[in-house]
């Protein structure tokens, strides 16, 4: 903030081969501006922020996962429990923050390089840049966080005991391929909304400037309406969290009964009864009618205020020890 404010704004900063007016990392509060530096100090800044934020708030994406598939947020292992499969955790979000990073300033030179900006604002072109690196990231990255996460929730529900035994179930199963298809559907179904929400949430709040017509301190006004924007968008995508929680713990196959009758007699069970495996289109329907049977429409709001209180602190945190960071740099 200091820089956009300082003589140096007419100046300009380098990015890449095009020379950006120090005026556009002003709006640095206005979205989320990358760094002036270099990409190495960027991504180093970005690496430092994930570890410290992820580590912070993993126990609470933990107890928020495990109130969505129906088990207490805490279990007999106390803390220690909590922590459980946050290697996978860091193992999807460092990447992920990392390409968020490097798509967002090759996005910003590409914009920056063209020839129709006149009619453009810096706030809308930095909207832009952060919309466009979002979606660009959710979507590069699927195949690569699916999987991840799925490890990651078995571990954090306790559907396995460890990382080698996820892995192993995950890679021994025969309902593998389904499985990872499904997720990346509910994945993307709750990444996607969420990440154009946060942005077009925040966009609005930074236009309106309810703060910093108070005289609230740029990075401070970005950092609050951060927490607010990305709280919301949690909240709004929370059945999509919901059903992805569900369908990534069912790691086992699912059967139903194909004809006859479930009947015990003297001599056990019938032995007519004959079964069918059921299709990952049907399995999913089955989730559904599951989570509306057991608690109707707040079943699928289950964990909502944890996944607010896990996101909310998660953006926030991560936002502004980014932004110093690459000022220390």
């Amino acid at each position: 903030a200091a820089a956009a404010s300082s003589a140096g704004a007419a100046a300009g900063v380098a990015a890449g081969s095009v020379v950006v007016p120090t005026a556009a990392f002003g709006v640095a509060g206005s979205v989320f501006v990358f760094g002036t530096g270099s990409m190495q100090e960027d991504l180093i800044a970005g690496f430092i922020a994930t570890v410290v934020a992820a580590t912070l708030m993993y126990p609470v994406d933990t107890m928020k996962t495990r109130v969505q598939v129906g088990k207490k947020p805490i279990n007999a292992k106390g803390l220690r429990g909590l922590y459980k499969g946050m290697g996978f955790s860091l193992a999807r979000k460092c990447p992920e923050k990392a390409a968020y990073i490097a798509i967002g300033r090759m996005i910003r030179s590409m914009v920056l390089a063209g020839r129709n900006l006149e009619g453009l604002t810096l706030r809308e072109m930095a909207y832009n840049w952060m919309m466009a690196a979002a979606i660009g990231t959710t979507m590069a990255l699927s195949l690569i966080k699916v999987p991840l996460e799925l490890l990651n929730k078995n571990i954090q529900t306790g559907e396995v005991g460890g990382a080698r035994e996820a892995v192993r179930r995950l890679l021994g199963s025969p309902g593998t391929f389904p499985l990872l298809s499904l997720s990346w559907l509910a994945i993307m179904l709750r990444d996607v909304p969420k990440g154009i929400l946060h942005f077009t949430m925040m966009q609005w709040m930074l236009r309106a400037s309810f703060l910093g017509a108070l005289g609230v301190p740029m990075l401070l006004e970005a950092g609050v309406y951060t927490a607010l924007s990305a709280g919301w968008a949690a909240l709004i995508t929370t059945p999509f969290d919901v059903l992805g929680s569900r369908i990534m713990t069912q790691t086992k196959e699912q059967i139903r009964v194909k004809k006859g009758q479930l009947v015990w007699s003297g001599a056990g069970l019938a032995s007519e009864v004959s079964f069918e495996k059921m299709t990952p289109r049907d399995s999913v329907i089955e989730i559904v009618k599951q989570i509306w049977r057991d608690k109707g429409l707040r079943g699928f709001w289950a964990g909502a205020r944890l996944r607010v209180a896990y996101y909310s602190p998660y953006q926030t945190v991560w936002y502004v020890l980014f932004q110093a960071l690459v000022t220390i740099f």
